[in-house]
């Protein structure tokens, strides 16, 4: 049986609120979470929970950190007051019993375990009991979203571990793997510097010239008044030259 809080009746004791969680790789959705159980009420001590690698990897997949990893990356975040490592999956009355937890907070969606999967909701019964509260996610951001970015550019990812001096080995890459993705690497960066002007011609720009040049060479495309005066003493002057030029001699 679950004790009732009794922090209605000491104001001064501190709202002990529980959050667990698998917490890999670390990341600002996981530290978003925590800011909001760690201020569900004015004081509250939070105790976070880290699942254990073995039913990690039973009811999710394997992770890139190690248990020890992940708690201690948790500890060091200012939010967190207790760390268990390692939790149990599914919470029980005696396990808040033995520690003194009043609420759960979790995200609101139905969290699987076992047989059933998602509609096995390991909080349900937390949430009848009033012993739930409800945490939001941060869209866009999780672990397997992380996972999926490097995926996405592996060989980006390998030569840049290789060229800090990873041993191919390290990749499980062959030699022959490693020499294939370098080579691709570089004639991908070998296009890419041609495409500032085509081998075709296409976007090849001109030399430079003077302005005087480029004064001289440029035909006159004003319009208006002033070209047409313009025009008009052009005109003017080839005149006077062929009034002045000798009439050529009769032979």
């Amino acid at each position: 049986m679950v004790q009732a809080s009794d922090s209605a009746a000491d104001p001064d004791r501190a709202v002990r609120v529980y959050s667990d969680g698998v917490y890999d790789m670390l990341h600002i959705g996981h530290m978003r979470q925590l800011q909001q159980a760690k201020t569900l009420f004015p004081k509250v001590h939070l105790i976070v929970g880290i699942a254990a690698d073995e039913e990690t990897a039973q009811y999710k997949g394997r992770t890139v950190m190690t248990m020890c990893e992940r708690a201690e990356s948790v500890s060091h975040l200012k939010w967190v007051d207790e760390v268990i490592a390692p939790c149990p999956w599914t919470i029980t009355p005696e396990f808040l019993e033995e520690h003194r937890i009043d609420y759960v907070a979790h995200d609101d969606l139905p969290y699987g375990a076992g047989a059933g999967g998602e509609e096995n909701d390991i909080y349900a019964w937390l949430k009848k009991a009033g012993k739930f509260r409800a945490t939001q996610r941060t869209e866009g951001v999780s672990t397997t979203e992380m996972v999926t970015r490097i995926i996405a550019d592996y060989e980006g990812y390998v030569e840049r571990c290789l060229r800090r001096g990873v041993d191919r080995r390290d990749l499980n890459l062959s030699f022959v793997g490693a020499q294939a993705i370098h080579a691709k690497r570089a004639l991908r960066s070998f296009w890419d510097s041609l495409k500032p002007s085509s081998v075709l011609g296409v976007g090849v720009r001109k030399p430079p010239s003077s302005s005087a040049d480029e004064s001289a060479a440029a035909p006159d495309t004003r319009e208006g008044p002033g070209a047409a005066a313009a025009a008009a003493a052009s005109e003017r002057r080839d005149d006077t030259q062929t009034e002045r030029r000798p009439a050529a001699r009769a032979h």
